[in-house]
């Protein structure tokens, strides 16, 4: 905000992670309202393990938000005025989710430094809510962007959740990756599992995208680095949905250089060598 001249200021509004939104009755849910019935109100980025406990209080999801079933975004819109009414003279809330744009946005970075033989498939690995941002990003998301959309495979270690994730968006699940080659894999393991793909899995040169941010050189990242594969880290995704999330909230160009600064302070760059 300081970077594109406006007043606004972005904080932290803390919420119970149970008892709270849950019911829609209670006081935390009724602070909530008021909180985003204010004038002052003009977006929220929402983490875990409100993405789904927020939607309730909303009026509308985009198309993103309602196929991926998670909001990391509200923007307050102004309603719509009718010659029979004003909604209330207040704001319409959409809920929508910027995700799969940092997810599309660093795939198709390091996609352009691939040079491993094309197969027009991507890997998800995980089937929680960044799982499914990340099933979107890599088939209607790629659609939507003008790119062409991946065959899915998705890999979780419930094989009956990666079956069901894979089901949602027209992909299919894997239960083992040894044979598998692909041109990108995007894995939202959290970066303490210390996941690692097989070295079969990475012969073909994917782009790899690891969605955890702390720490920001995680295992996975350095395997796919060792063995040749451009890679995409999670501070980078976290710089591109909150690019996007800025220009829904302002309706002006995101300050990137800026943006890109203030995320990367004090993280580790590990995209330059790859």
């Amino acid at each position: 905000f300081q970077a594109c001249g406006l007043p606004h200021q972005y904080g932290v509004l803390e919420l119970p992670d149970k008892g709270g939104l849950d019911d829609v009755n209670s006081a935390t849910s009724q602070r909530f309202r008021d909180y985003l019935a204010s004038p002052s109100f003009g977006g929220l980025s929402v983490t875990i393990p409100h993405k789904l406990r927020v939607q309730p209080f909303l009026d509308e999801l985009t198309d993103s938000a309602r196929k991926i079933g998670a909001v990391n975004t509200i923007t307050p819109r102004p309603a719509l005025v009718t010659a029979r009414t004003t909604l209330g003279g207040s704001s319409v809330l959409t809920g929508d989710n910027t995700d799969w744009i940092g997810i599309c946005e660093c795939i198709s970075k390091a996609l352009r430094k691939r040079t491993g033989a094309t197969t027009g498939r991507a890997l998800v690995v995980g089937s929680g809510g960044t799982a499914r941002a990340a099933c979107y990003a890599m088939t209607s998301g790629r659609r939507a962007r003008g790119e062409k959309p991946f065959s899915l495979l998705v890999y979780a270690r419930d094989t009956s959740k990666a079956e069901e994730l894979a089901k949602a968006f027209g992909g299919k699940a894997v239960s083992e990756l040894e044979k598998v080659s692909v041109d990108a894999v995007v894995s939202t393991i959290p970066g303490a599992a210390n996941f690692e793909l097989p070295p079969s899995t990475l012969r073909n040169k994917p782009a790899v995208l690891d969605a955890a941010y702390k720490p920001a050189s995680t295992a996975l990242l350095v395997q796919a680095r060792a063995a040749g594969c451009p890679i995409a880290q999670g501070a980078s995704m976290l710089v591109a949905q909150g690019v996007a999330q800025l220009q829904q909230w302002t309706g002006r160009v995101a300050p990137i250089p800026a943006m890109r600064a203030a995320v990367f302070e004090g993280v580790e760059e590990l995209e330059g060598d790859s």
